[in-house]
């Protein structure tokens, strides 16, 4: 019964989440950059992946309790304000929670593993399905004109080649943000609270 109670989220935990998860808006802001080439608007997600690693496993290792990558996953989905990026994280966030509770919270093998997955979900959420299958639709429907030329041009090329690419640079690149993730909590968090 103390280890259920000590698992579960208090409001102090949420703020953290929140907070933590709020950085990852700087991380979106910069994306915005990435919409000048179609090129640039396909890895937009290979960059989050990168990026996103510290913020993911600072939650880890600074909440270690039930529900923490869940409401990290939510905000994260919610902040897209997309459906399908909505659900791709909301999955993520219950795959991690699973993971995490057969193997334990704060496992940073575990957390590496689950961000993977959530890049590789988001980015199926946030490019892959709004550019081969909404964007086919919409151009069904709609004169190309209407449309603008980068991102009509960015649905070409992930409808002809450029899927299974992109999801193959996006786990490469969360592979390596979680390791960056997982280094810079060793050095100023795991260290740290090893030392006091």
């Amino acid at each position: 019964d103390l280890i259920m109670h000590k698992n579960k989220l208090k409001a102090k935990d949420i703020i953290t989440v929140t907070l933590l998860s709020l950085c990852n808006i700087l991380i979106f802001s910069i994306g915005t950059f990435m919409y000048a080439t179609p090129i640039t608007i396909l890895l937009t997600p290979v960059l989050y992946s990168l990026l996103q690693g510290i913020v993911f496993y600072v939650i880890g290792v600074k909440v270690k309790k039930r529900g923490a990558f869940f409401i990290y996953s939510l905000i994260q989905g919610v902040i897209a304000f997309y459906p399908p990026y909505i659900l791709m994280f909301v999955i993520s966030g219950l795959i991690a929670e699973f993971l995490l509770y057969k193997k334990g919270y704060g496992n940073l093998k575990v957390i590496g593993i689950s961000y993977v997955i959530q890049q590789t979900l988001a980015s199926i959420g946030s490019v892959i399905y709004p550019y081969t299958i909404a964007l086919n639709k919409t151009i069904g429907a709609m004169k190309e004109k209407e449309l603008a030329s980068n991102i009509i041009a960015a649905g070409k090329m992930i409808s002809s080649w450029g899927t299974l690419i992109l999801l193959a640079l996006v786990i490469v690149s969360a592979i390596a943000g979680a390791y960056i993730g997982s280094k810079v909590v060793r050095k100023h968090i795991l260290e740290k609270e090893a030392n006091s």
